[in-house]
């Protein structure tokens, strides 16, 4: 019997394995798809009873709402007070809608919504363009699931309108090396930024800056194209400022100088911004922190070796020229860092993709997907169980108050009306909280059955006993968060 044949693998003789074709990518529209998804169930305000604004969401709505219905768009208004703090492009813009679809809770939130997902959607180009699409879509995946951007991203802030600026001024200059018309519109992106946030609306200038210097490159500042729009910064800002002027010339410029310069340079918090930033990425930076933390060091090591590449100089330059302006500051909110999460979300997905370099496959795109559709369905039998608003309001928290909205008139006693309070009040009852001295009330009290009355926590029992005693009243205390009580007061007659 002959012996079998041996061949070798190089032997003509020898019969190759079929080759398997490489698996085709997935089209770009796909990314877009999980992205857009991924944005629309973790930011969309589903609509429930339950669910109230509550903080600065509260405020700003509140001052739309005010000013809309006050019919002067150049005045904002918290209630009857004029509302100088912040500038007016925010409000502007909620004011459109609630002209468009109402004064609501969801109308509110869903503004805020908005620029939450076109930050979401613009990280993604920038890891794209940086990188590749796995960078896009690890990066937009990371933003959308960091804890810090979850919670402020969508609110009704100026932070991540501030981040779009930024995004948009960054994304000129650099689609200005090929095509030098577009530098022109750095300028404008500051302007609508200064329009949202005031003096932080400049915070692409030292970003640009240190980019430059990483690069070791004059672009853009020897193009006379870019610096022919910079008159263009104040117009957007210049109508509000003027008629404010003339209208409350020193008590707008005192309240705009205390909110945006004492506060952010006197007050003292208890720790230092660098203490308290570094804290926040700890806590509100998971589950990424590690991993920017590795991108961050990866990009140090490349810039350490001359290297000159925008994947490294502009994330590095992008995270010192926001943090460095924030570290001067005596006020640190972890809200703050909402303008450099673009780059550093880009520095993550770096990480995960020299750590894992196949981990965006099919298998991710597939497990992602079960995931958010899963989310979904939860979220659609479920939804107005898994997300409640805890946050105490007057409405909320006043069953009296509640039942007596109509007709019930709302004084605070004291210096000033809690901006929280009178917000809430505005915004939900459509009252007015009016300020009424402690010794004026006696006589509110003799012309009504009940007045509710505002006062300080620290104020409650005392001024209490003082009225029950003065006037023969029953005092009942309900408290309604903010450190504050609201007082319903009941005269027994003599």
């Amino acid at each position: 019997m002959p012996a079998p044949l041996v061949t070798s693998p190089g032997s003509p003789l020898h019969r190759a394995e079929p080759v398997r074709p490489a698996a085709a990518p997935l089209p770009l529209w796909v990314d877009a798809l999980v992205i857009l998804w991924l944005g629309l169930l973790l930011m969309t305000p589903f609509p429930a009873p339950g669910r109230y604004l509550a903080g600065d969401s509260l405020r700003y709505a509140a001052i739309a709402k005010t000013t809309l219905e006050r019919g002067d768009w150049l005045e904002l208004h918290l209630g009857p007070q004029p509302y100088f703090n912040k500038p007016p492009l925010l409000f502007w813009i909620t004011m459109a809608a609630f002209q468009l679809f109402g004064a609501s809770t969801f109308v509110a939130q869903s503004t805020g919504a908005v620029f939450g997902l076109a930050m979401l959607l613009a990280t993604w180009a920038l890891g794209c363009r940086l990188g590749d699409r796995r960078h896009g879509l690890l990066a937009a995946v990371a933003l959308a699931t960091t804890y810090v951007f979850l919670k402020n991203g969508p609110a009704l802030r100026f932070d991540a309108p501030l981040a779009l600026c930024v995004m948009g001024g960054i994304g000129a200059v650099w689609a200005g090396r090929t095509r030098p018309a577009l530098l022109a519109l750095f300028w404008p992106t500051v302007a609508l930024a200064v329009a949202f946030k005031g003096v932080a609306g400049v915070l692409a200038l030292p970003v640009l800056i240190l980019w430059s210097l990483l690069r070791r490159d004059l672009h853009p500042w020897n193009s006379w194209r870019f610096w022919s729009t910079l008159p263009l910064v104040p117009l957007p800002v210049l109508p509000w400022v003027l008629h404010n002027l003339r209208a409350h010339p020193e008590r707008f410029a005192s309240v705009w100088y205390h909110d945006n310069v004492e506060l952010n340079l006197e007050i003292d918090r208890g720790s230092p911004p660098f203490e308290k930033f570094a804290q926040d990425l700890i806590y509100e930076g998971w589950p990424w922190a590690p991993f920017l933390l590795h991108g961050c060091f990866l990009a140090a090591r490349a810039l350490w070796r001359g290297s000159r590449e925008d994947r490294w100089t502009l994330p590095v330059a992008w995270i010192a020229g926001v943090l460095g302006p924030l570290l001067c500051m005596s006020s640190a909110f972890s809200r703050y860092v909402i303008p450099l999460l673009p780059a550093s979300t880009f520095l993550v997905a770096t990480s995960l993709l020299t750590l894992w370099p196949r981990l965006v496959g099919r298998r991710f795109y597939a497990g992602l997907a079960a995931l958010l559709l899963a989310v979904s369905v939860a979220v659609a039998v479920a939804g107005d169980r898994l997300v409640s608003d805890r946050t105490p309001d007057v409405l909320r928290f006043s069953p009296w108050l509640a039942a007596h909205a109509p007709d019930a008139p709302l004084v605070q006693l004291g210096e000033r009306v809690g901006d929280a309070l009178q917000a809430s009040s505005v915004f939900y009852l459509d009252r007015e909280i009016e300020r009424l001295p402690p010794d004026e009330l006696p006589a509110r009290l003799s012309a009504r059955p009940a007045v509710p009355a505002i006062v300080d926590h620290s104020d409650a029992g005392q001024l209490a006993a003082d009225l029950a005693a003065g006037i023969r009243s029953e005092v009942v205390v309900e408290g309604v968060g903010f450190d504050l009580v609201l007082f319903t007061l009941e005269p027994r007659g003599s």
